[in-house]
């Protein structure tokens, strides 16, 4: 089946836009935002970015890189009504052949706990199964990241197994829940 990308998705007080979309002042922005958010903490649930990055300081070039990189991924930077740029949402290493991705997620973290992920989830979800024609979005999150693992549980995700010490973050080694969402479950409750 032919899978269609769309540009824009929008709900209630969010608008997501593709990253394909973005003009070269946009990027930037974007890629400055990342750069804001990633010194002030470490990111808790994109392991594309993680395993990109082996540990070390995040620059503008690696967030330039990561916005301009062409691989089968489904990416959206997320902005408020007042075109303020919050997060990001995606899903990457599609697997055509057996027509699943990873979601990956982040938030500002000054724009936590107002709900913008939960909702972004939901229609990027949504997306996936429709138009990218995707049958399984395999996610994680750290096991500290109690907010990440609500949202996954949330919209149906199943917790499949726990990755022991799977990351080295804050210089310890962190457990990763991983979680898998089916179509046919999505369908059942939405």
């Amino acid at each position: 089946m032919e899978s269609i990308k769309k540009s824009k998705l929008e709900i209630q007080d969010l608008i997501l836009i593709n990253i394909n979309q973005l003009n070269q002042t946009q990027k930037e922005l974007f890629a400055k935002q990342q750069i804001i958010e990633f010194e002030d903490e470490e990111i808790l649930n994109n392991t594309t970015i993680c395993e990109f990055l082996n540990g070390r300081k995040y620059t503008l070039k690696d967030s330039l890189d990561f916005i301009n990189l062409k691989t089968d991924r489904y990416i959206f930077v997320i902005y408020n009504t007042q075109n303020k740029l919050i997060g990001v949402i995606g899903i990457d290493s599609i697997n055509r052949f057996n027509n699943s991705g990873s979601l990956g997620y982040w938030i500002a973290k000054n724009q936590r706990g107002n709900g913008y992920i939960s909702k972004s989830v939901k229609i990027f979800i949504q997306s996936c199964f429709q138009d990218l024609k995707i049958n399984k979005i395999n996610s994680s999150a750290f096991d500290y990241n109690i907010g990440s693992n609500k949202v996954l549980q949330k919209y149906g995700f199943t917790q499949i197994g726990i990755k022991k010490e799977n990351r080295f973050r804050n210089n310890k080694y962190c457990d990763e829940n991983m979680y898998e969402l089916l179509k046919s479950e999505w369908e059942k409750e939405n």
